[in-house]
């Protein structure tokens, strides 16, 4: 069973987990109504629909009304460059299907990468955008943040979408 905790405090809850158990999400988030859910796509929730623009959709479908948030991420925190041309499909078939749900992009975000993630801003310039391996210097998930990193890809960012 999931469960949850962190009260009033909890306001967004990434699953990095491959089509999660509708019925755990919704059992977990009773009583969380001011917190958002965020649905990772990743390498194997992919694989698992065929790569499929469609197959998606129908996907996501089964989770209307318990997820807020999608990211879309081929990379998982392992510094794979975001192919935007691979992803944009899906979030335009997304935003067309579901116009409530905001979207997020990954994959090999950080401050000298940023140019990754330019056609995507042109056609969503309110996407999320989610950076994990680009925050340590080592590009390993597994080691510590850098902060003077994480303030580099805060400036490029914060620049690229003036």
């Amino acid at each position: 069973m999931l469960r949850l905790s962190g009260g009033m405090f909890l306001h967004g809850l990434q699953l990095d987990l491959d089509w999660p158990d509708l019925v755990a999400i919704e059992g977990a988030c009773k009583g969380l109504n001011k917190t958002e859910i965020i649905l990772q796509i990743g390498v194997r929730a992919f694989r698992e629909i065929g790569d499929g623009v469609d197959e998606l959709v129908k996907k996501l479908g089964e989770y209307e009304g318990i997820i807020h948030r999608v990211l879309l991420d081929k990379s998982m925190g392992k510094g794979i460059g975001m192919n935007a041309e691979f992803l944009l499909p899906f979030a335009r078939a997304i935003r067309k299907s579901f116009p409530e749900l905001a979207i997020g992009f990954a994959g090999g975000l950080s401050a000298t990468s940023m140019n990754l993630l330019e056609p995507v801003l042109q056609e969503f310039p309110d996407c999320d955008q989610d950076a994990q391996g680009g925050m340590r210097p080592s590009g390993s998930y597994l080691d510590p943040i850098d902060m003077a990193t994480c303030k580099a890809y805060l400036i490029e960012s914060l620049k690229l979408r003036k």
